[in-house]
Protein backbone atom coordinates (compact mmCIF):
# COMPACT_ATOMS: atom_id res chain seq x y z
CA UNK A 1 0.00 0.00 0.00
CA UNK A 2 1.34 3.55 -1.11
CA UNK A 3 0.34 6.16 1.07
CA UNK A 4 -2.33 8.91 0.49
CA UNK A 5 -2.29 12.77 0.46
CA UNK A 6 -5.48 13.61 2.14
CA UNK A 7 -6.22 14.80 5.37
CA UNK A 8 -2.80 16.83 6.70
CA UNK A 9 -1.83 17.61 3.30
CA UNK A 10 -3.39 20.39 1.40
CA UNK A 11 -3.60 21.11 -2.32
CA UNK A 12 -1.08 24.03 -2.04
CA UNK A 13 1.32 21.60 -0.37
CA UNK A 14 0.95 19.20 -3.29
CA UNK A 15 1.02 21.57 -6.13
CA UNK A 16 5.07 22.70 -3.99
CA UNK A 17 6.09 18.45 -4.02
CA UNK A 18 8.69 17.97 -6.08
CA UNK A 19 10.17 14.89 -4.22
CA UNK A 20 9.50 14.53 -0.71
CA UNK A 21 11.21 16.17 2.45
CA UNK A 22 12.48 12.83 4.21
CA UNK A 23 10.80 9.71 5.69
CA UNK A 24 10.25 8.47 9.04
CA UNK A 25 9.60 4.45 9.33
CA UNK A 26 6.34 4.82 11.38
CA UNK A 27 5.03 1.26 13.10
CA UNK A 28 1.17 0.63 13.57
CA UNK A 29 -0.49 -2.23 15.94
CA UNK A 30 -2.41 -4.38 13.33
CA UNK A 31 -5.01 -7.24 13.97
CA UNK A 32 -3.09 -10.86 14.89
CA UNK A 33 -3.04 -13.02 12.27
CA UNK A 34 -2.85 -16.71 13.05
CA UNK A 35 -2.50 -15.29 16.92
CA UNK A 36 1.16 -13.86 16.07
CA UNK A 37 1.15 -10.06 16.86
CA UNK A 38 1.21 -8.32 13.55
CA UNK A 39 2.86 -5.00 13.21
CA UNK A 40 2.25 -2.60 10.18
CA UNK A 41 5.81 -0.69 8.86
CA UNK A 42 6.14 1.49 6.68
CA UNK A 43 8.16 4.37 5.14
CA UNK A 44 5.90 7.57 5.55
CA UNK A 45 6.98 10.41 3.30
CA UNK A 46 7.21 13.94 4.74
CA UNK A 47 6.80 16.82 2.72
CA UNK A 48 7.78 20.70 2.88
CA UNK A 49 5.25 22.89 1.88
CA UNK A 50 5.93 27.35 1.89
CA UNK A 51 2.61 27.85 3.59
CA UNK A 52 2.34 25.16 5.57
CA UNK A 53 5.61 23.87 6.42
CA UNK A 54 6.81 20.26 6.82
CA UNK A 55 3.78 17.82 7.17
CA UNK A 56 3.74 13.88 7.48
CA UNK A 57 1.85 11.82 4.76
CA UNK A 58 -1.70 10.65 5.77
CA UNK A 59 -2.10 6.78 5.18
CA UNK A 60 -5.02 4.95 4.61
CA UNK A 61 -4.49 2.28 7.31
CA UNK A 62 -4.29 4.40 10.41
CA UNK A 63 -5.75 7.80 11.84
CA UNK A 64 -3.17 10.52 12.16
CA UNK A 65 -1.05 10.47 14.81
CA UNK A 66 -2.39 7.39 16.20
CA UNK A 67 0.18 4.00 16.73
CA UNK A 68 -2.96 1.35 15.65
CA UNK A 69 -4.33 0.44 12.73
CA UNK A 70 -8.27 1.32 12.38
CA UNK A 71 -8.94 -2.32 11.72
CA UNK A 72 -7.21 -2.82 15.23
CA UNK A 73 -9.17 -0.26 16.65
CA UNK A 74 -12.54 -1.61 14.92
CA UNK A 75 -11.89 -4.71 16.80
CA UNK A 76 -11.30 -3.57 20.17
CA UNK A 77 -14.47 -1.53 19.78
CA UNK A 78 -16.07 -4.94 19.17
CA UNK A 79 -14.48 -6.55 22.20
CA UNK A 80 -15.51 -3.68 24.34
CA UNK A 81 -19.43 -4.80 23.57
CA UNK A 82 -19.02 -7.95 24.48
CA UNK A 83 -16.27 -7.47 27.57
CA UNK A 84 -17.36 -6.89 31.61
CA UNK A 85 -14.43 -4.44 31.28
CA UNK A 86 -11.87 -2.49 29.78
CA UNK A 87 -9.21 -4.59 31.44
CA UNK A 88 -10.64 -7.81 30.10
CA UNK A 89 -10.52 -6.21 26.12
CA UNK A 90 -7.25 -5.01 27.30
CA UNK A 91 -5.66 -8.97 28.48
CA UNK A 92 -7.09 -10.49 25.10
CA UNK A 93 -5.82 -7.91 22.89
CA UNK A 94 -2.41 -8.02 24.27
CA UNK A 95 -2.12 -4.30 25.33
CA UNK A 96 -2.60 -2.09 28.61
CA UNK A 97 -5.48 -0.26 29.85
CA UNK A 98 -4.65 2.84 29.43
CA UNK A 99 -4.24 1.96 25.22
CA UNK A 100 -8.05 0.48 25.30
CA UNK A 101 -9.35 3.76 26.92
CA UNK A 102 -7.67 6.22 24.45
CA UNK A 103 -8.99 3.96 21.71
CA UNK A 104 -12.43 4.13 23.48
CA UNK A 105 -12.35 7.35 23.47
CA UNK A 106 -11.46 8.50 20.15
CA UNK A 107 -14.49 5.93 19.01
CA UNK A 108 -16.74 8.03 20.75
CA UNK A 109 -15.19 11.60 19.61
CA UNK A 110 -15.58 10.03 16.00
CA UNK A 111 -19.40 8.78 16.67
CA UNK A 112 -20.42 11.92 18.09
CA UNK A 113 -18.40 14.16 15.28
CA UNK A 114 -20.67 11.55 12.73
CA UNK A 115 -24.05 11.73 15.07
CA UNK A 116 -26.64 14.18 13.45
CA UNK A 117 -29.17 16.17 15.26
CA UNK A 118 -32.24 15.02 15.50
CA UNK A 119 -35.59 15.47 16.64
CA UNK A 120 -36.65 13.38 19.67
CA UNK A 121 -40.40 11.90 20.22
CA UNK A 122 -39.21 9.12 22.98
CA UNK A 123 -37.04 10.15 26.00
CA UNK A 124 -35.90 7.96 28.27
CA UNK A 125 -33.99 9.16 31.62
CA UNK A 126 -32.27 6.59 33.74
CA UNK A 127 -29.54 6.34 36.77
CA UNK A 128 -27.25 3.84 37.91
CA UNK A 129 -24.48 3.34 40.24
CA UNK A 130 -21.00 2.69 39.54
CA UNK A 131 -17.75 1.26 41.16
CA UNK A 132 -18.39 1.04 45.62
CA UNK A 133 -20.98 3.47 47.42
CA UNK A 134 -23.39 5.64 46.14
CA UNK A 135 -21.35 7.61 42.90
CA UNK A 136 -24.36 7.66 40.03
CA UNK A 137 -24.75 8.97 36.68
CA UNK A 138 -27.60 9.92 34.95
CA UNK A 139 -28.34 8.30 31.21
CA UNK A 140 -30.22 10.36 28.63
CA UNK A 141 -31.34 7.81 25.87
CA UNK A 142 -33.63 7.62 22.47
CA UNK A 143 -35.09 4.43 22.62
CA UNK A 144 -36.19 4.34 19.07
CA UNK A 145 -33.09 4.79 18.67
CA UNK A 146 -31.35 3.10 21.19
CA UNK A 147 -28.67 5.61 21.82
CA UNK A 148 -27.14 7.16 24.85
CA UNK A 149 -27.78 10.93 23.86
CA UNK A 150 -25.93 12.23 27.26
CA UNK A 151 -24.57 10.69 30.49
CA UNK A 152 -24.29 13.27 33.54
CA UNK A 153 -22.25 12.78 36.49
CA UNK A 154 -25.16 12.71 39.89
CA UNK A 155 -28.93 12.14 39.79
CA UNK A 156 -29.98 15.46 40.54
CA UNK A 157 -31.87 18.08 38.71
CA UNK A 158 -28.70 20.09 38.23
CA UNK A 159 -27.36 17.24 36.09
CA UNK A 160 -30.20 16.90 33.80
CA UNK A 161 -30.44 20.76 33.43
CA UNK A 162 -27.46 19.51 30.62
CA UNK A 163 -30.06 17.42 28.88
CA UNK A 164 -30.93 20.32 26.39
CA UNK A 165 -27.40 20.56 24.85
CA UNK A 166 -27.90 16.88 23.75
CA UNK A 167 -30.95 16.53 21.53
CA UNK A 168 -33.51 18.82 20.01
CA UNK A 169 -36.99 18.21 21.59
CA UNK A 170 -40.04 19.92 21.99
CA UNK A 171 -41.80 19.61 25.96
CA UNK A 172 -45.54 19.54 24.19
CA UNK A 173 -44.71 16.95 21.41
CA UNK A 174 -42.51 14.42 23.84
CA UNK A 175 -44.81 11.79 23.58
CA UNK A 176 -43.08 9.53 26.58
CA UNK A 177 -40.87 10.27 29.40
CA UNK A 178 -39.61 7.28 31.64
CA UNK A 179 -37.51 7.36 34.91
CA UNK A 180 -37.02 4.45 36.59
CA UNK A 181 -35.31 4.77 40.40
CA UNK A 182 -35.83 5.29 43.93
CA UNK A 183 -37.33 9.49 43.10
CA UNK A 184 -38.26 11.32 40.91
CA UNK A 185 -35.59 13.83 39.72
Amino acid sequence: MRPEYPHNVTLSCLLEIQASYDHRLRKWRHTDICEYQTTVVAKVPRVECSEHGIKTVSVPWADERVRFTTAFEAKVINGLLDATSISTVATRMGVSWTMIANIMERAVLRGRARKKEELIAHLCVDETSYKKGHNYITVVSNPDTATVLYVGEGRTKASLKVRTRCCKYHPNQLRMSARVGQRPV
